[in-house]
């Protein structure tokens, strides 16, 4: 047995199922961390320790089969003070659909000497991945510094590139002008 687990709770289990059944959708749309320790069971219907609740920033399909998802959300520099040890996946109205042990990650903030945002996430998988949804609010969503400078970096490549083909076209022109 693994040290580390995701497992989807009973009530999300229900929850997916009674989706599937009945033609609705599971919204996911809140991620819950804590400092609460120890194996998950599934029968849990909260964390042990919740000290932080945010919005789902990411939500996508892992594999070929579509039933395993990877979940991850950004905490940010002013929450901490604890130890992540237990990270939830919640609906909107609240009911934990996933939960997860994690490693030990200190989340500290700037009274501690650091500043940091902290990525967590975890996988798991649905009988009826179809019923899933992921509903994100924009105005919280967080990109990172990597993300960002990836971005800048792929834009400023295809400026150039296409600054390039513009005057690679513009040559070929003025040679056929002067022919």
């Amino acid at each position: 047995m693994s040290t580390y687990q995701a497992k989807l709770t009973d009530a999300g289990r229900a929850a997916v199922t009674n989706a599937f059944l009945t033609g609705d959708m599971v919204s996911l749309t809140q991620f819950a961390v804590g400092d609460g320790g120890g194996p998950v069971t599934g029968v849990e219907t909260a964390l042990r320790s919740e000290r932080w609740r945010g919005a789902v920033q990411r939500l996508a399909p892992l594999g070929v089969d579509g039933d395993r998802f990877t979940v991850e959300v950004t905490v940010p520099s002013d929450v901490g003070g604890f130890t992540i040890r237990e990270i939830g996946l919640l609906t909107a109205d609240g009911v934990l659909v996933a939960i997860a042990n994690v490693p030990d990650t200190d989340k500290v903030v700037a009274e501690e000497g650091a500043v940091t945002e902290t990525l967590v996430g975890f996988d798991f998988a649905v009988e009826h991945p179809g019923v899933v949804e992921l509903k994100i609010d924009p105005t919280t969503t967080i990109a990172s510094r990597a993300f960002v400078e990836d971005r800048v970096r792929d834009a400023e490549l295809i400026g150039h590139l296409a600054l390039t083909a513009a005057m690679t076209n513009r040559m070929k022109l003025e040679r056929k002008r002067f022919q």
